[in-house]
């Protein structure tokens, strides 16, 4: 007699757990970081302290990237939508935006690459 895998059990995998705690972990740090880098700019803007600092921040484009695909992956796996994909996709959309429009316009950028544009 054989028993069904554990993967065809909808809402009790282990794939569904990993990928709602993934989700969860994913949202967390992504408002995490744009909160700090919201501060950061804003901070940096109003004191009159400049606009660079010593990290890239786009190297967070890889935490929205992985934040979309898990996102995807859980609603192709469960094909349903539910709070953690909907929030771990729109924080993804708002930190990509967010460090766009800081680099873009030179709100809060790396200090070699500020130095690189022309130190504005």
């Amino acid at each position: 007699m054989k028993s069904k895998p554990l993967d065809n059990q909808k809402g009790n995998s282990r794939i569904t757990r990993l990928l709602y705690v993934l989700s969860g972990i994913l949202f967390v740090s992504q408002i995490l970081f744009l909160g700090l880098i919201i501060m950061r700019g804003i901070g940096t803007s109003w004191t009159g302290r400049g606009n660079h600092w010593g990290y890239d921040i786009r190297q967070l484009y890889g935490l929205a990237l992985g934040s979309v695909l898990v996102a995807v992956l859980w609603l192709w796996r469960e094909r349903r939508v539910a709070f953690v994909w909907i929030g771990t996709f729109a924080a993804a959309i708002l930190l990509a935006i967010t460090i766009f429009c800081f680099d873009h316009f030179n709100v809060l950028v790396e200090y070699n690459l500020w130095l690189g544009r022309g130190m504005p």
